[in-house]
């Protein structure tokens, strides 16, 4: 999936703050929440839940990534566990 950015008066310089949620109700978007940044590349995870959905996901610098953080991110994908 490829997130461009927007910009306008709800998404200025083209920050999506908010956009993925936010750890707390009626947080400000802009300091206290989630969202995909132009100055960052994400790998989201989509995971099901039995009847939830969890969401889970690595940023890393688009400038300068790091593969192996990105690596060590999937293999601990392939490693999450519910009881």
């Amino acid at each position: 999936m490829n997130v461009t950015r927007t910009i306008d008066a709800s998404h200025p310089e083209g920050f999506l703050d908010g956009s993925l949620g936010c750890p707390e109700r009626n947080a400000d978007r802009a300091e206290g929440c989630f969202g995909p940044q132009p100055d960052l590349l994400l790998r989201l995870a989509v995971i099901d839940v039995g009847g939830t959905t969890l969401l889970a996901w690595a940023r890393m610098n688009k400038d300068n990534p790091d593969p192996a953080f990105a690596a060590m991110f999937e293999r601990m994908l392939t490693s999450v566990r519910f009881r």
